[in-house]
């Protein structure tokens, strides 16, 4: 892993108000990345529910591809303060070495993690299973307190060269960790449907990414200037350094509850937003 692309990305958060802990959760994504070793770390959250949405499970990506992936694994999060005894950060910490490649493992994964789920091994569009893994999170206080602790199951579904990821985890759990969060603001969902008499919210979010350049120049923040004035609106578009070019991404992920437990399915690949909303009625039917 190139260290001197890591500490200019790093530097370039700055920008976005990004706090040390959210600096070292990104760090930890780009290393864990481009190592495909275990996973963990911790960071600033400004709204537990938005982070759900964003979170990016990660395994072994070209540089690149780790690069932005990481980002937009934590964009989301902003520096927010928290009173003492608040959930001020959350993090993860989990192993690819520990990780399931059965779909027969389910039952075993469900107790691991401590929740019963609702997933198919294939969809009908093609994406099949590829593994899943027991994510370990918490969250804690300024004081670096851990104030709680959950599991996740975390499984990703493939087709060809793309992925498609779930999360499930206690919806409980989410509920008790977004009320400890001091910062109630929650973004509005791109698109909101009902399957089945189940509540699906779709997001699409955009993602800009720009050479570290972009940073100090005023010339060429000039050229996007619509572009920065829109960060500030729109809950669905961020600004990140540290690309050769400008580039863009978009994240798209659907989430939902049923059976206590709240699910997850997201990708920033070519799938489409029918696709996605299909994945997730199949999952609700099964």
């Amino acid at each position: 892993m190139n260290e001197k692309i890591i500490e200019n990305y790093i530097n370039s958060m700055d920008e976005l108000h990004f706090s040390d802990t959210e600096k070292d959760r990104i760090s930890m994504h780009l290393k864990t990345a481009a190592d495909g070793k275990k996973e963990s770390g911790r960071y600033d959250i400004r709204s537990y529910r938005h982070r759900e949405r964003k979170r990016q499970n990660m395994k072994r990506f070209n540089l690149k591809t780790a690069v932005l992936v990481a980002a937009i694994a934590v964009m989301a999060v902003g520096g927010t303060a928290f009173a003492a005894g608040k959930i001020a950060y959350t993090g993860s910490s989990s192993s690819l070495l520990t990780a399931y490649h059965r779909f027969g493992d389910l039952e075993k994964a469900e107790k691991e993690a401590g929740i019963d789920v609702n997933i198919v091994e294939s969809f009908n569009n093609g994406f099949d299973f590829d593994s899943m893994r027991v994510v370990d999170s918490y969250g804690g206080d300024e004081d670096g307190n851990k104030l709680i602790t959950w599991k996740e199951l975390s499984v990703t579904y493939t087709k060809g060269k793309s992925k498609v990821f779930l999360d499930a985890q206690s919806q409980e759990t989410l509920d008790s960790v977004a009320a400890m969060s001091k910062n109630d603001h929650v973004s509005i969902p791109t698109r909101t449907i009902e399957i089945g008499g189940t509540e699906v919210s779709y997001d699409l979010d955009e993602y800009l990414f720009l050479p570290g350049s972009y940073e100090e120049n005023e010339e060429k923040r000039a050229e996007l200037a619509s572009e920065f004035s829109r960060q500030e609106t729109d809950d669905h578009f961020f600004i990140s350094y540290g690309t050769e070019s400008v580039e863009r991404k978009y994240f798209k992920n659907v989430s939902y509850n049923k059976d206590g437990v709240h699910y997850m399915l997201f990708t920033y690949d070519e799938v489409s937003e029918d696709e996605l909303i299909g994945m997730a009625e199949e999952l609700i039917n099964a």
